[in-house]
């Protein structure tokens, strides 16, 4: 059987550690290791990286070390992505000032996904 193709943003990483959200963190650990134990296929994009790299020194290191416990596809923003976002923004879906969303959103289409996994998507 084919495994669900998850495309994960970065809240969803964030989320394992952001102690501010207790609830949140916990139920995003849980998800977590059903990841780790392979029942999905994931998806990052180069997106998720820039914003991943955006945040503090330690913050980022404890980010990429759970981004190193699971296996997933990487894709690369490109023309194709690209063009996705601006239609989203051209059919009135979101705003340009939501580019990163528009890239994530363009980013699961082009990488195949079955669904979007974030926790603050701004639609």
């Amino acid at each position: 059987m084919k495994k669900i193709r998850l495309y994960l943003d970065s809240s969803v990483i964030s989320a394992l550690d952001d102690p501010k959200k207790p609830k949140r963190q916990q139920e995003t650990k849980l998800f977590w290791e059903d990841i780790k134990s392979g029942k999905y296929e994931v998806v990052f994009s180069s997106v998720l990286f820039e914003e991943i790299n955006k945040c503090e020194r330690s913050k980022r290191e404890v980010l990429i070390s759970f981004i190193k416990e699971i296996e997933y596809i990487d894709i690369e923003t490109n023309d194709t992505i690209r063009t996705i976002a601006d239609e989203i923004v051209k059919q009135g879906i979101l705003s340009e000032k939501h580019r990163n969303d528009r890239l994530h959103i363009g980013s699961a289409i082009h990488g195949d996904s079955d669904c979007i996994v974030s926790w603050n998507l701004n639609i």
